[in-house]
């Protein structure tokens, strides 16, 4: 006789392991006529944008744009202007999803180099690292249900193991306008440069089935004035806040992601004469909700009248953290061929991020401009490595951003410090085997006759669900006997046989 268990479900929705792809762009510029010749490359800063993403029976189709800017030093080395580039650019996950997948993507500049073909010419390759997520609906099993009415009766061990299951996948587009003055005190800004922005969610609260997303946009700005100087660097601050409908009433974490699809910027002049940045940044939000889920299911079962032979089916329950964000800190001295008199522009971006065994390790690319003590400018690139002090086991890096950079010449060499975040969340699950049915051998019954109605043991550590399936009875009828008894006696344990 077959037995088959009964399940209550909830709806969520099953992720599926996370994929990254890499790919190379490549680019070349040439110098306007009105520009000076190329002498040396002091920086190379790229701004990635997504442009759309597409879930088909051939995987998951990506598309974006690069907005590179090239700053370099002219021949004469008194000077430092700036070239940019534009490219398109797309890739494919060639991963058999269903059509009902929703994807969502991070796309991060891991490395960009460029190389001077002539004075009047440069090539520029840029690598792009895009992350995906993918989820599909799906039930999870909630409790694991005996048929109320078996015959023969069964015995099951039911336990208990707390899942973190994705309730909730949504995204939302959004334009954040911007003004944002100038400093008084700075020389005036004529010409923008380069510019990029980054958006970092701080806080996600759930209020019914909608999330309240707030957070900051950092806005790094490099910028000519009128003096023709080196170009001067700023970073300005600005919050968000964002209202979108997960479809979640419940919601104990959520990891979010923000891309910038468009970004627009034009200096304009204030009332009062002042110059002031105009950014209008379009950005698409990608969040993902998770609740707790109690996962109630037997993972054993027997009966007194025959034997059993269970059923089981494994079981993976996902353990997620919340996103979490780590400071790495490192002193850094770099070695360069011309004697500094003063570092005047240090760019910096991250652009490798792993884990070497459970250490975390955050690679940033410094650009750094200065002037040599003859009085020519000069420029140096570096990677320098900022390694964490803590483990971090089974867990997904997200990247980070520079928080903060100090460098200073000492003739030779450059020594400053950096600091900067890492992005991260510790992914894991549990596996076990839960009973979904039992087949019932009817045609060998036990000897009940035979079988002694009370028995007395002395449990060697055993559990008392494993004597009373032994000894053909139940813990209830056990714990029952011995209370009626006032309680064990030393070490021995009476054991009715159940009827």
């Amino acid at each position: 006789m077959d037995i088959v268990f009964a399940h209550r479900t909830r709806s969520c929705y099953r992720e599926f392991a996370d994929p990254v792809k890499r790919v190379q762009v490549s680019a070349e510029s040439v110098v306007p006529d009105t520009c000076e010749d190329i002498g040396r490359i002091a920086s190379v800063r790229t701004q990635v944008l997504l442009k759309s993403k597409e879930v088909s029976s051939r995987g998951v189709a990506v598309t974006g744009e690069l907005d590179t800017v090239l700053l370099y030093i002219t021949e004469d080395e008194k000077e430092v202007t700036s070239l940019r580039l534009r490219k398109d650019f797309s890739l494919e996950f060639e991963e058999e999803y269903p059509l009902d997948t929703l994807a969502h993507v991070r796309l991060s500049v891991v490395n960009t180099e460029a190389r001077i073909l002539n004075p009047r010419k440069v090539a520029v390759t840029v690598e792009v690292l895009a992350e995906l997520s993918c989820f599909c609906r799906d039930e999870a099993v909630a409790e694991t249900q005996m048929p109320e009415e078996s015959a023969p009766p069964l015995h099951g061990r039911r336990e208990s193991m707390e899942a973190v299951l994705v309730n909730g996948v949504c995204e939302k587009t959004f334009v954040l306008n911007e003004q944002f003055r100038f400093p008084d005190g700075r020389p005036a800004p004529t010409l923008l440069c380069a510019q990029s922005a980054d958006f970092v969610i701080e806080d996600v609260q759930q209020v019914g089935s909608r999330a309240v997303v707030k957070g900051k946009v950092y806005l790094d700005v490099c910028y000519q004035t009128a003096d023709g100087g080196c170009p001067e660097q700023l970073r300005f601050t600005s919050l968000f806040s964002q209202i979108v409908d997960t479809g979640a009433e419940e919601c104990v974490s959520a990891t979010g992601a923000i891309e910038l699809t468009g970004a627009y910027y034009e200096l304009a002049d204030t009332i009062g004469g002042e110059k002031a940045l105009d950014a209008e940044l379009h950005a698409l939000l990608q969040l993902t909700s998770r609740c707790r889920q109690q996962s109630v299911c037997f993972t054993d079962v027997y009966g007194n009248r025959c034997p059993t032979q269970c059923v089981f089916q494994k079981q993976s329950l996902p353990e997620v953290s919340e996103e979490q964000r780590l400071r790495l800190r490192g002193e850094t001295e770099l070695s360069i061929a011309e004697d500094c008199d003063e570092v005047l522009s240090i760019f910096a971006a991250p652009s490798a991020w792993m884990l070497s065994g459970e250490l975390p390790v955050l690679t940033v690319g410094l650009d750094v401009l200065y002037r040599r003590k003859s009085g020519e400018l000069s420029a140096v690139r570096r990677q320098v490595e900022l390694r964490g002090e803590a483990g971090l086991t089974d867990s997904r890096l997200y990247g980070g951003r520079i928080v903060h950079t100090d460098l200073h010449g000492e003739g030779g060499t450059l020594r400053g410090r950096l600091e900067a975040e890492l992005d991260w969340q510790r992914f894991g699950s549990r596996e076990r085997s839960i009973v979904t049915g039992v087949t019932l051998r009817e045609e060998e019954p036990y000897p009940a006759a035979e079988l002694p109605s009370v028995t007395l043991v002395r449990p060697a550590g055993e559990e008392l669900w494993e004597l009373a399936k032994r000894y053909h009875s139940s813990e209830e009828a056990i714990r029952s006997v011995q209370e009626a008894l006032g309680g064990e006696s030393g070490a021995q344990l009476l054991i009715p046989r159940e009827n």
